[in-house]
């Protein structure tokens, strides 16, 4: 069964930038573990923009959703080259 590839990275873009922008709240409010998590976000985001601030909290929403969209539109497109009909 094949995937449609738009809906599925419309998706996973969406999913992307929610998760991304609850680890922004969450490292904001001072939870625990949070701030690991944006450690590493800042390290592969922070020349585009991204850091723990509520600006920061704008650019994890578009960063994750472009970042998202790609990531399992490819994934999509890969998964229907592997599959028949």
């Amino acid at each position: 069964m094949k995937l449609s590839a738009f809906s599925f990275a419309l998706a996973g873009g969406v999913y992307t930038a929610i998760a991304m922008a609850f680890m922004t709240v969450c490292s904001r409010l001072g939870i625990d573990g949070a701030h690991a998590i944006t450690n590493g976000l800042t390290k592969m985001f922070g020349n585009f923009g991204y850091s723990v601030s509520w600006v920061g909290l704008v650019m994890s929403i578009i960063l994750g959703f472009i970042v998202g969209f790609l990531a399992f539109g490819l994934f999509v497109l890969i998964y229907n080259s592997m599959t028949s009909k």
